[in-house]
């Protein structure tokens, strides 16, 4: 297992281990180390040379990796979930069914006109003049 020792002077020194050293225990090891210069980081396998679960507990002190995220909006990427389609698709029909009622309505309504009695006084000013014309022919 290779592992990078970084030192105080920020030089690096590469060593490699043998994998029996998790042999007892796959969890935990100690391991003197012995260094003519102070250390400041110790990672294993930096390279990514060894498969591994977690690669956040190979290095002390831990090294916090940053991770960017990008959000995006569902409805720009997905459109609308069914639930949202059934409720335009009802308010569709709902607006489509009050314009049919509305047309509806408004050609009754000029049939009633058009069958309403007419006033009085419109009906005597039609005879008055029909009167007229038989009397002058």
């Amino acid at each position: 297992v290779p592992v990078l020792i970084t030192y105080e002077d920020q030089s690096q020194e590469k060593r490699n281990w043998p994998a029996e050293i998790w042999r007892k225990n796959v969890e935990k090891v100690e391991m003197i180390l012995i260094l003519d210069k102070a250390m400041t980081r110790l990672e294993i396998d930096s390279s990514r040379e060894t498969p591994d679960i977690d690669r956040q507990n190979n290095a002390y002190p831990q090294k916090i990796e940053q991770v960017e995220l990008k959000l995006q909006s569902w409805r720009k990427d997905r459109g609308l979930n069914p639930m949202q389609k059934d409720q335009v698709e009802q308010a569709y029909q709902e607006q489509a069914k009050k314009q049919k009622d509305q047309e509806q309505a408004k050609k009754s309504k000029g049939k009633e006109q058009a069958n309403k009695p007419k006033d009085k006084d419109h009906t005597k000013k039609r005879t008055t003049e029909k009167l007229k014309k038989e009397a002058t022919q």
